[in-house]
């Protein structure tokens, strides 16, 4: 039982005893959606330099920087719509996300209704607008005729 005991913590401390040399995370989007923000991470005891972008497996860019050790730094990839995994290799080790990405539809029913809510707004402007024109018209123009 000793054993058993032991040898479920070992795997449930597993994760936490390894751990990446190169660490890539999503951090946003730029200004427009296809931008995609990412942060490289150095988590060696040694620089890295010129690390390797790839997009869905492919080549996507080697770029041109020194990260020292316990570093990083922030780079904007610019992706179509969609799935995308990134990897970003640098010697024989490799980070890897997935990303999803973008571009919000315009929404045709909030649309009309902002329409139909500022069409709203310019009648009741306008009848607000004719009630106190007949009104003062009545009380000035025509005054009322006093009763004898």
């Amino acid at each position: 039982m000793k054993t058993l005991a032991l040898s479920l913590l070992l795997i449930l401390l597993l994760p936490f005893a390894i751990s990446e040399n190169i660490v890539l995370t999503h951090v946003g989007f730029g200004e427009t959606p296809k931008q995609v923000i990412v942060n490289i991470f150095n988590n060696k005891t040694e620089s890295i330099k010129d690390p390797i972008f790839y997009v869905d497996g492919s080549f996507y860019v080697k770029t041109e920087m020194l990260l020292p050790p316990k570093g990083s730094a922030n780079y904007i990839i610019y992706l179509e719509p969609g799935n995308h995994e990134i990897e970003l290799r640098y010697q024989n080790e490799s980070s890897k996300i997935n990303i999803v990405n973008f571009i919000p539809e315009k929404n045709s029913e909030n649309k009309n209704y902002d329409t139909t809510e500022s069409n709203l707004r310019k009648i009741a402007i306008t009848a607000v607008f004719i009630l106190s024109a007949v009104l003062l018209y009545f009380l000035i123009i025509k005054k009322p005729k006093l009763m004898k």
